[in-house]
């Protein structure tokens, strides 16, 4: 094997090179390709190990030497893309699966936001939208792997406590700092069953139905239960609420929802039923506050 070949003070700085860059967990940094394992299951032949190795080594100098951040990304792709043309067709496929199959690993100290958001959203290749960079460093270390979805709940959750968040949104990742101004067309809009797919953190909209009950009482209930940047918003044409607030408080927002005959359409309120009904949506929207 090419590997074989190598000195040991250089094989073990080439694989270091490679942990070092995907140590941060699922990567599309294509340096894993020389690790043993990676190798092996897309049965990499010896002539490709040795391409891929000399590559890895030429392109680590090369951004090492680039002067600022957007050469360094240039320079990437370019032996990127030296690296994907050495692969055939099924080895790229089976490249795919592995990454569609790994998960996120943080290991931060001390890392500026604006590398730590690259990072994640070259994980999850995004295009990062980012007009204002959150103040401060992030550091977090721990053993487990994350899930996408998990993994921008961990970032937001500390990324809101700087009056910042991030967004899905299509192919793009978000970055907002959050105020009243923040522009509704920004914000996802998301159906009730996409809710379980979001961060508890990640902040979406949501257009609740009326089902004929009064917009005031509605909006009158939900309110208290929003956060400082969350928003309802009567829609009154549609006959609708539009909500917006991170996922998790959505959840509990749409324990609302649950309540039978609550949103059947044409319901007839009395004063009477308007009364019950208020009852029970207090008394749901308490049980499911923390």
């Amino acid at each position: 094997m090419i590997l074989r070949l190598l000195s040991r003070a250089a094989l073990a700085w080439l694989l270091g090179l490679a942990a070092s860059t995907i140590a941060f967990g699922q990567t599309p940094d294509l340096a894993r390709l020389v690790l043993p394992e990676v190798a092996e299951r897309l049965s990499l032949s010896d002539s490709q190990r040795a391409e891929l190795q000399a590559i890895v080594q030429e392109r680590a100098t090369a951004v090492a030497a680039a002067s600022d951040p957007a050469l360094k990304s240039s320079t990437k792709k370019t032996f990127d893309d030296k690296m994907i043309a050495l692969l055939t067709t099924e080895q790229r496929n089976l490249l795919a699966e592995l990454d569609a199959n790994q998960k996120l690993r943080f290991q931060f100290r001390e890392m500026k936001w604006n590398e730590v958001l690259e990072w994640f959203a070259e994980q999850q290749d995004l295009t990062l939208v980012m007009d204002r960079t959150p103040p401060g460093t992030f550091t977090y270390s721990d053993s487990r792997t994350y899930s996408p979805t998990e993994g921008i709940d961990l970032i937001n959750s500390v990324l809101m406590t700087r009056n910042f968040s991030v967004m899905r949104r299509n192919k793009m990742l978000v970055v907002v700092e959050l105020s009243d101004a923040l522009p509704l067309e920004l914000i996802p809009r998301v159906k009730l069953d996409e809710l379980a797919s979001r961060g508890r953190f990640e902040l979406v909209s949501v257009a609740f139905p009326l089902g004929g009950r009064p917009i005031d009482a509605v909006l009158a209930e939900v309110k208290p239960f929003l956060s400082g940047y969350g928003r309802a918003i009567p829609l009154a044409q549609a006959s609708q609420l539009l909500v917006v607030e991170n996922a998790g408080k959505m959840q509990r927002v749409t324990k609302v929802t649950a309540i039978k005959g609550a949103f059947e359409p044409n319901m007839i309120l009395n004063a009477g039923t308007l009364g019950l009904y208020r009852n029970t949506l207090s008394d749901t929207l308490c049980f499911s506050s923390p």
